[in-house]
């Protein structure tokens, strides 16, 4: 990046302290004081209409930016209101960038900038390969990320696009193997063989002091896996319940071996499928309804321990967020449950907005 990283980083910080001082409160003081001073930077020219071109004809309608590669739109660039949730705008600019063929798109809202590859397969919203959240991130990140993906010499060179298709591979491959190796090792260890019980023997004396008993380590396994595999599908405004069973059903912490059965905060039910999605879509739901500057980053909880950190390092299990973020999802879920009324908490919410629906297990 070179000289170009000292050019963008006090643009960056400019557009930084606009956003967080409320200067840039419309579409239209986004544009002018934190997205085109970024573009240009980035090497654009939006007084060139060959380069740049506004409100940029598709059918009926209209994108607000295309930039232009001889005489060619090659990305497309969409502004909102920094309040405005860009979820709700993301299949308008999909669109119109899917029907025109073109393979890099943009949606920003001057705090939060979304990258799409909008050619790929899958719903919208698998399509993005990359949020920046201009406010919360260290320059530095965002002075990478927003070079790597829209520097004009990069965009005309193709090398946005390789960057970017080859995050979004690797993240999709990620995403797979995130998704099967739960079942796989919930397979492996759901009726585990001698050997896989005397490995974890030998691996745990060190820590515990003392080598655990078969059956104590089988038991073990009960609690690491007590998120099990319930999937809560969103239906109304309340958590579901399971369907009718053997086990005491109950609201609040749960206790150990819990199944769990919904969640919702504020009435609103949450898509759940382990306990670590309780926490996990809990502050997602944050974000999403403005709290992301109040999320307790880099606070130590407990026994020394980070939750919400804007970097994976120093995590135990970290998940990212939908800002960039990480939280770490390492925890049985007893704690699982405390850690998000804490959570809510930190951000002014009295945690009796969280309902957590459970079921005892009986085996």
């Amino acid at each position: 990046m070179g000289e170009l990283a000292e050019e963008l980083n006090p643009v960056i910080e400019k557009a930084k302290r606009r956003l967080q001082s409320g200067e840039a409160l419309n579409e239209r003081a986004v544009e002018y004081g934190v997205v085109m001073p970024i573009v240009k930077t980035l090497g654009w020219d939006p007084e060139n209409m060959d380069e740049m071109r506004p409100e940029y004809a598709v059918e009926s309608r209209r994108v607000d930016w295309a930039f232009l590669k001889d005489g060619r739109p090659c990305l497309f660039l969409e502004e909102k209101a920094p309040d405005q949730n860009l979820s709700a705008h993301e299949e308008q600019l999909l669109d119109y960038a899917f029907k025109q063929g073109i393979r890099l798109a943009v949606l920003t809202n001057g705090r939060e900038w979304w990258f799409y590859l909008p050619l790929e397969e899958g719903p919208w919203a698998e399509r993005r390969f990359l949020t920046v959240d201009l406010v919360n991130q260290e320059t530095a990140e965002v002075n990478l990320r927003l070079t790597q993906f829209l520097k004009k010499e990069f965009v005309f060179g193709g090398l946005a696009y390789k960057n970017a298709k080859r995050r979004y591979d690797e993240s999709r491959e990620q995403q797979r193997i995130e998704r099967d190796l739960p079942r796989a090792i919930q397979h492996l260890l759901s009726d585990p063989s001698p050997q896989v019980i005397e490995f974890l023997q030998n691996q745990t004396q060190g820590a515990i002091g003392a080598l655990p008993p078969p059956e104590s380590v089988r038991k073990a396994l009960k609690v690491v896996f007590a998120d099990g595999d319930h999937t809560i599908e969103k239906q109304g405004n309340q958590p579901e319940r399971a369907p009718n069973g053997s086990g005491k059903r109950g609201l609040g912490v749960p206790p150990l071996y819990a199944k769990l059965v919904g969640v919702a905060i504020k009435g609103e039910t949450l898509h759940v499928r382990t306990w670590r999605d309780v926490l996990v879509q809990t502050a997602n739901w944050l974000i999403s309804k403005g709290y992301a500057d109040r999320l307790p980053y880099e606070v130590i909880i407990g026994t020394k321990r980070i939750l919400v950190s804007k970097s994976e390092g120093g995590l135990t299990a970290p998940k990212q967020l939908t800002n960039g973020a990480y939280i770490d999802s390492y925890a049985n879920c007893t704690d699982m449950v405390n850690r998000t009324r804490w959570l809510l908490r930190q951000v002014g919410l009295a945690e009796d907005n969280l309902q957590v629906e459970w079921e005892e297990r009986t085996e």
